[in-house]
């Protein structure tokens, strides 16, 4: 399976004990999506467009 490097950093920080937060709007229709690392910093990069790849 081929993932994109950014896909293999994303798994790597879920590895450490990262997280992925989702916000879901009125409708519960995905709104955004946040990845953060073990430590609570905010992991840029991490988008719709990304997630749903």
């Amino acid at each position: 399976m081929d993932i994109s490097r950014t896909e293999q950093r994303i798994l790597h920080l879920m590895a450490q004990g990262g997280r992925i937060e989702i916000t879901r709007d009125d409708d519960r229709k995905i709104e955004a999506v946040s990845c953060f690392t073990r430590d609570g910093w905010l992991y840029p990069g991490v988008d719709l467009d990304l997630s749903a790849g």
